[in-house]
């Protein structure tokens, strides 16, 4: 899976190689019981996840604010969060598989 982008000052930036804490906070976030939470506390706490998710300096909830339109916000993070899954599945296809080895002996 290709990596997400957003460009931010006229630059392009990825995201940084994810870590266990991003993770962790999209399967909680993931997880949450959104439906009492109003538009703007939704919509701030989706923008926190991006900054998490792209772990890059460049990337702050006041650029983001400036470069994302408004209907680009939840994609964005669909995006990252497909995208992170991804690469933590993606060494697993490189492990052999030993089972299969053995059989094919």
């Amino acid at each position: 899976m290709d990596k997400p982008m957003i460009i931010i000052d006229g630059k392009k930036v990825t995201p940084a190689a994810p870590k266990m804490l991003a993770w962790r906070r999209v399967a909680e976030f993931d997880d949450m019981d959104k439906a009492g939470l109003t538009m703007n506390e939704l919509m701030d706490k989706y923008t926190e996840m991006i900054v998490l998710l792209f772990g890059r300096d460049t990337v702050t909830i006041e650029s983001l604010d400036a470069a994302l339109d408004v209907s680009d916000v939840i994609p964005m993070y669909r995006k990252l969060s497909d995208w992170l899954l991804s690469q933590a599945f993606e060494k697993l296809k490189k492990v052999p598989n030993v089972e299969t080895a053995e059989a094919q002996s």
